[in-house]
């Protein structure tokens, strides 16, 4: 029998993982997953047309209760005292489709990543349920964790889709800031302008897996990805001219960057 697969018993059947020896500690995880759905679709969920009212708001609250309901809906999750979850639905409209990042935290014996994940599969069947009476050929994809720390495993990221970046002092991105993606020899850079800092790099010593066009050749590919986070920040690619060799993204959601924190590529 795998030992390794805790919630087996010696006899192998199912039990629930005795965490009373382990020491309580502050825990963290982020998941993400996506909603495709037709272009004139999305364009009602953004416009709020929707007869069954605010596609987003329902989500977004569907999901933070899910994620306090996580033991009860999987049958061998430890109750835990959730101290904050949070949810964010990002629509993309020429993308058809939208990114949902769940993030949850607690100072406990034992990992958040269940009540992450939950967060973002019950927001996704809530946009799911208010909108299928117009689009019943939506699909629900890639929920996954991203990222998580606490406990003995230490800090884990997603290596698919996201990476840390190192920097010397905390960073604060402001809501249009314009940031550019960059390769230095074996580094990965994110560059800005900052007024009163001059040039800002931060840099990354491995891409997400997500962004592995950007070592297919010397010139950088568009990515297929529409939404970043940075920190506590969100970006979104922006559009490229005639000739345009360099990638830039543009901060919709202001935040702090501190080092060791997560770049992660989605969709």
């Amino acid at each position: 029998m795998d030992r390794s697969l805790s919630h087996l018993d010696r006899r192998g059947h199912l039990q629930m993982v005795d965490v009373g020896a382990k020491d309580e500690t502050s825990r963290f995880a982020r998941a993400w997953g996506q909603v495709h759905m037709a272009k004139n679709t999305i364009e009602k969920v953004t416009s709020g047309t929707f007869m069954k009212g605010d596609v987003l708001a329902a989500a977004r609250i569907a999901g933070i209760m899910a994620a306090k309901q996580t033991a009860t809906l999987i049958p061998l999750c430890h109750p835990l005292p959730v101290s904050h979850v949070g949810v964010e639905l990002l629509p993309l409209v020429d993308g058809k489709r939208i990114i949902i990042v769940a993030e949850a935290r607690v100072t406990g014996k034992t990992g958040i990543e269940m009540e992450a994940l939950t967060a973002v599969s019950v927001a996704a069947l809530t946009v799911y349920d208010m909108c299928k009476a117009v689009d019943k050929r939506m699909s629900i994809g890639s929920i996954t964790l991203l990222e998580k720390y606490g406990g003995r495993s230490g800090h884990y990221l997603n290596p698919d889709f996201a990476a840390s970046v190192t920097i010397s002092i905390p960073l604060e991105l402001r809501l249009g800031m314009e940031i550019r993606l960059a390769k230095e020899g074996n580094n990965y850079l994110l560059e800005y302008q900052d007024n009163a800092k001059g040039p800002v790099r931060l840099v990354m010593d491995c891409l997400p897996g997500s962004l592995a066009y950007f070592d297919a050749g010397e010139r950088p590919c568009r990515p297929t990805a529409g939404v970043f986070l940075l920190g506590e920040s969100v970006l979104e690619l922006l559009p490229s001219g005639p000739g345009q060799e360099t990638v830039s993204l543009s901060v919709v959601k202001a935040g702090v960057v501190e080092s060791g924190d997560m770049f992660a590529a989605l969709g």
